[in-house]
C-alpha cells in the first residue's frame, strides 16, 4: 500500500512539472510560478535519487545515512533556488535565457563552418 501511494505522487509530481514549465515559460518573473518549479523540480529530483540509493546501496545503515544526506542535500537545493528567485531572475526565467544563450552559441558555430 505504502509504495503504491509513493508511486501515485511521483506521478503526479511528474506531471505537474509539464504545465509548471510551460507556464514558467509563458509567465515569467513570477515569484510562485518560479518556487513552484523549484519545489517541484527539487521533489522530482530527489524521489529520483532516492530510488538510486534504494536499488544501489544495500546494507540498510548506509541506504538510510545517504537518505538523510540526500534529503540535506535537496534542502539546501531547494533554499539556494529560493534564494535565486528571490534575489536574481527566478528559475524560469534563468533556464530561457541559458537555452536563448546556447542557441546563440550553436549559430555562431555553424555560420564560422
Amino acid at each position: 500500500h505504502r509504495e503504491s501511494k509513493h508511486w501515485a505522487i511521483e506521478r503526479v509530481v511528474s506531471m505537474a512539472l509539464i504545465p509548471a514549465l510551460g507556464l514558467g515559460c509563458i509567465y515569467q518573473y513570477q515569484f510562485l510560478l518560479d518556487n513552484l518549479v523549484s519545489a517541484l523540480l527539487t521533489y522530482h529530483s530527489y524521489q529520483g535519487l532516492c530510488q538510486v540509493v534504494t536499488d544501489y546501496i544495500h546494507p540498510i545503515f548506509l541506504q538510510k545515512a545517504a537518505r538523510y544526506l540526500l534529503m540535506a542535500v535537496s534542502f539546501v537545493v531547494f533554499f539556494m533556488l529560493f534564494v535565486f528567485n528571490v534575489t536574481d531572475v527566478g528559475v524560469c526565467v534563468a533556464a530561457r535565457l541559458f537555452w536563448k544563450k546556447l542557441s546563440i552559441n550553436q549559430n555562431e558555430e555553424e555560420f564560422e563552418e
